[in-house]
């Protein structure tokens, strides 16, 4: 198990679906717009990624928010990458979107590009296997 300072949320389905109490919890404004106790609500828009075709990704949104914040030091848990088995990708097989493994390939590469540019300013280690970085 692993202690989190804060847990991150972009995406209103999945703030609703494992909203937790925690020490802090960090938004963008697409979920809501008033700050609650122990809430930091960051602008949907200006966090967006500049890579096209996953500017929504939640792993470049809060990179940028962190970025921005002039955070020196980053690990992350859980951002494997996608599979090219389907049933790999997703918690339940009804999540299992038909993405091609053409797409998937393309979207590893560029949040793996992506990544690396971030890397250039922010320590960022991966404490569970990834995709996206290759060391």
């Amino acid at each position: 198990m692993f202690y989190t300072d804060a847990t991150f949320y972009s995406n209103k389905k999945r703030y609703k679906e494992f909203r937790k109490k925690s020490n802090l919890t960090l938004l963008t404004s697409n979920i809501k717009i008033h700050q609650e106790e122990k809430e930091l609500i960051f602008d949907y828009s200006n966090s967006l990624s500049r890579e096209s075709g996953i500017s929504d990704n939640s792993l470049l949104i809060i990179l940028n928010i962190l970025k921005d914040l002039n955070v020196k030091e980053i690990q992350l848990v859980g951002f494997d990458g996608f599979s090219t088995n389907m049933r790999d990708n997703f918690y339940s097989e009804e999540r299992a979107y038909l993405l091609t493994e053409d797409y998937i390939k393309r979207l590893n590469e560029s949040t793996a590009r992506s990544l690396k540019g971030y890397r250039e300013k922010i320590k960022i280690t991966s404490l569970t296997p990834t995709k996206y970085m290759e060391d």
